[in-house]
């Protein structure tokens, strides 16, 4: 229901964790799947591993939030939102057995077989209705010499690198590198840290603090720059970002070819993002604009939808990118109706008047760029050929540019 992006695939597995280790811990038989070092463990853990009983299960999410790049609110909405009802609807259908009301005593042996049992049938049954891939292979014993891991990769690359390490040092006598080619060696490591993972999270954490502070409406400023245009293009714009908000949150819950629809809750999460960051790109760019064209009216560009349009879907492709869903381009283009021609003239211009923006996000846009540029502006029904009719310009054929044999 809601894995239809890295982000909240990956608070979904925290949520889980934290629900295992709750019913762990007061699990008097359990006590072995705790690790006595995790930083999380409640103040009335004991070295012997008791735990008063009368005790409510402890919610380590944040915790694990802080120790593995997680995004604590994101995690907290998809626990109360989303991953407990579930929980407790399959308690209601008796597929889970425990306690009901505390979504405990899960692993107590009396229950653990049963439920284990319950709940691979479930999927089971999900994998042959959807007809999905059956994620348990890696899960399996020998998973890592059937299809390999991305840990043993992680742990072959680092043993390589130490080995390098080792060979440098008995090589120059010494642990200081001595140029730095000889001593890249020692700063590949910190790749190894750098996941898929870790690098949505930390592209939306990026993405929220660019909007911090901002509401999804025009700033005092930006309705002033309005004003102040011979023609007030407030109303259209503000009709106009509420038309684009329904298509989108209507797309973004209906299944496709490729993707099933997401839940009206992250399209509504994800398009209030797009929003505010539209509003305070447009204010920045007409600040640009001004400045540039001393002080001109203005109306003529506010006028344009082809260019709030593009600005906005340039907005909402920053935002999915952040999230990595799996709605990448030329998705936003397509819901929209958006020539990629005019799409590609904004992103420019929306780079330039972000500061906030991430290298991650600045080289999305780019190979974005990349393939309007390769591609998708050279189609048949491409605005480019409309645009080059009206400047009165001739695409010169390849004869015309090809270079003339020499016969001389």
């Amino acid at each position: 229901m809601i894995g239809d992006d890295l982000v909240n695939s990956y608070h979904l597995l925290l949520c889980c964790l934290d629900l295992v280790f709750g019913n762990a811990l007061l699990c008097a038989n359990r006590k072995e799947l705790i690790n006595p070092a995790f930083r999380g463990l409640p103040p009335t853990f004991r070295a012997d591993g008791c735990v008063p009983q009368s005790e409510l299960p402890p919610c380590v999410l944040e915790k694990l939030c802080e120790l593995n790049d997680g995004l604590v609110v994101e995690a907290k909405g998809i626990k109360q939102h989303y991953f407990k009802p579930y929980i407790q609807k399959l308690f209601q259908k008796q597929i889970l057995k425990g306690n009901e009301t505390l979504l405990t005593e899960m692993l107590d042996p009396q229950n653990f077989i049963e439920n284990n049992k319950a709940v691979n049938r479930e999927y089971e049954e999900y994998v042959l209705t959807v007809g999905d891939f059956d994620e348990r292979v890696f899960l399996g014993a020998d998973a890592d010499e059937e299809i390999g891991t991305p840990r043993k990769f992680v742990q072959e690359r680092a043993a390589s690198q130490a080995a390098a390490q080792n060979q440098q040092v008995e090589k120059c006598g010494s642990l200081a590198p001595s140029t730095p080619l000889t001593g890249r060696v020692y700063l590949k490591e910190k790749d190894l840290l750098v996941t898929p993972v870790s690098s949505a999270t930390q592209s939306v954490s990026r993405l929220q603090s660019m909007v911090a502070g901002l509401r999804t409406a025009p700033s005092e400023n930006l309705l002033q720059n309005f004003k102040s245009c011979s023609r007030d293009p407030t109303e259209s714009i503000l009709a106009r970002v509420k038309t684009l908000g329904r298509t989108f949150k209507e797309h973004y819950t209906n299944d496709s070819e490729d993707t099933p629809g997401s839940h009206i809750d992250f399209a509504e999460n994800r398009w209030k993002l797009a929003e505010i960051l539209y509003y305070k790109v447009l204010e920045n760019v007409l600040v640009q604009e001004t400045k540039r064209l001393q002080g001109r009216d203005m109306s003529v560009l506010l006028e344009q939808d082809i260019f709030h349009c593009s600005l906005m879907a340039c907005c909402l492709e920053v935002v999915l990118f952040s999230y990595s869903s799996q709605r990448t381009f030329p998705w936003i283009i397509k819901v929209f109706k958006l020539a990629p021609f005019y799409f590609f003239k904004v992103i420019e211009v929306f780079i330039r008047s972000e500061e906030g923006l991430s290298r991650d996000m600045v080289k999305h846009l780019n190979s974005v760029e990349e393939q309007v540029l390769e591609s998708r502006a050279w189609t048949s029904d491409s605005a480019l050929w409309s645009s080059l009719e009206v400047a009165g310009n001739k695409v010169p054929t390849v004869e015309e540019v090809s270079r003339k044999p020499n016969t001389g």
